[in-house]
This record gives structure tokens, sequence and C-alpha cells, in this order.
């Protein structure tokens, strides 16, 4: 819900940290 209400940081900040987890994800699978 914080998300949504600052949407501008929040969002790039959401974006990094799901890219770092992706990253993360793969690097442990492979």
């Amino acid at each position: 819900m914080k998300l949504i209400k600052r949407s501008g940081y929040g969002f790039r900040n959401f974006a990094n940290f799901r890219l770092r987890c992706l990253i993360c994800w793969h690097l442990t699978i492979s």
C-alpha cells in the first residue's frame, strides 16, 4: 500500500529490489 502513495520513489525502489531478487535467484539456480 505504501508503494501506491509514493509511486515515484517507491516504484523505482521496488523495481531495483525486484531486479536484485531476480539476479540472486538466477545465480542460486545456476
